[in-house]
């Protein structure tokens, strides 16, 4: 496929993916209503209800390739998009354990992140739940929670939210997706909200809201093409700083605005943004995160490109020390998703979500691990929004267990 085409493909795929995940958030919220057959019809015309991949190669699944001399030993765990199941799997890809999931959610960022003892917070939009090893739920809440959740120091649970709201930017007036900073204590309450919105609207880029104004005079808010206007902002990422680093403070929140090409830290007790980078340099990124030296890791997405990467970047200047592409290039891509993960070997775990595939790269980048999701759903393969990798010792506690090596 020539450039110019791959780049129109990509193009579309964005667009499409961009109506879907609209019509999934609407979807959630109009499940008991009249409403809700009419946006099932479209997400069924868009292919996205069961939001299989592009195929890789179907005989293949499963761990298929482990170099144990060089990936970093851990228990790997992951669900399905739309799954009802937490997955833990060994290196070799034998499942060592499964959560159960009660509601699998009507987004694509099914998640766990380990909470405390043998607790953990299962994220499927627009739910959160805490939950024990045994599938035992604590409790729910259900205030649009999506794509990210991560514990602080002191055990507060920070989170996402998603909501209609209006974007007052340049002169314009325009209904949006906004999202919402929120900090929730033990019981799932939330305690603290920072309307996003308030501080990233300068950043919509003036021909978006032009365009968006446009289409709302024009075609109506209930339009698809609105609909995927709307979206200005799409935050994915949530990480709470526990140190200093060049560019922040400890209790600073890391997040990522895929529709701004922008990741940034905000400091929650002035409710300002300390630093921000990407336009010009990233392509509707995801999942970025500070590494151990105060550099930031992130996944690249490259939608517009055709093609993704991983970058290591010296957030004080910008400067890329180190990026993983795929040879050739357009064999490794998520035009949307994906994740990665800093693994204590200096390695790093990818998920390139929209393949099912999850692979462990090394500096030089060489591939020591790889691994594509065995499950199938109308005869592709399903899609994973993000894998983690967790220390064996810590597993081993969670299966109570001490001691014994998957």
């Amino acid at each position: 496929m020539r450039a110019g085409s791959r780049a129109v493909a990509a193009a579309l795929t964005v667009l499409a993916v961009g109506l879907a995940a609209t019509a999934l958030w609407r979807l959630a919220r109009a499940r008991e209503t009249p409403q809700a057959e009419q946006l099932r019809s479209q997400l069924r015309a868009l292919g996205y209800t069961h939001d299989v991949t592009e195929e890789i190669d179907a005989t293949q699944k499963g761990v298929v390739l482990h170099d144990a001399a060089r990936a970093s030993p851990g228990v790997n765990v992951y669900c399905s998009v739309r799954s009802d199941r937490v997955r833990f799997l060994d290196m070799e890809g034998r499942e060592l354990h499964g959560i159960a999931l009660q509601d699998p959610g009507e987004g694509a960022d099914c998640m766990l992140e380990p909470y405390g003892g043998r607790q953990f917070l299962a994220l499927a939009w627009p739910t959160l739940t805490l939950l024990d090893f045994d599938s035992r739920v604590v409790w729910r809440s259900v205030e649009g929670q999506h794509h990210d959740v991560a514990v602080d120091a002191q055990g507060a649970i920070w989170t996402l939210l998603q909501h209609d709201g209006d974007l007052r930017a340049r002169g314009h007036v325009l209904p949006i997706v906004d999202h919402t900073l929120a900090r929730l204590d033990a019981t799932g309450t939330v305690v603290w909200t920072l309307p996003l919105s308030e501080l990233f609207a300068d950043a919509v880029r003036p021909r978006r809201l032009a365009r968006a104004a446009r289409i709302l005079r024009t075609q109506g808010r209930a339009s698809r093409t609105y609909a995927a206007l709307s979206d200005v902002f799409h935050f994915n990422t949530v990480e709470v700083l526990d140190r200093d680093v060049a560019v922040a403070r400890r209790g600073d929140v890391l997040l990522c605005a895929r529709e701004l090409d922008l990741v940034a830290v905000v400091d929650p007790v002035k409710r300002a943004i300390v630093w921000s980078w990407g336009p010009g340099q990233l392509d509707r990124p995801h999942h970025p995160s500070f590494l151990p030296n105060g550099n930031l890791l992130v996944f690249d997405n490259g939608a517009r490109r055709g093609w993704s990467r991983i970058l290591e970047v010296e957030p004080a200047s910008g400067a890329v020390v180190w990026q993983y592409v795929g040879r050739p290039p357009e064999t490794f891509f998520s035009p949307v998703r994906g994740s990665v993960q800093a693994l204590p070997n200096g390695n790093a775990l990818v998920t390139e979500s929209t393949r099912g595939r999850v692979f462990e790269v090394t500096r030089d980048g060489a591939v020591v691990w790889s691994f594509l999701n065995p499950e199938f759903e109308g005869g592709a393969r399903r899609q994973i929004y993000r894998m983690q990798r967790v220390p064996l010792d810590r597993y081993a506690a969670w299966a109570g267990a001490p001691g014994r090596r998957p």
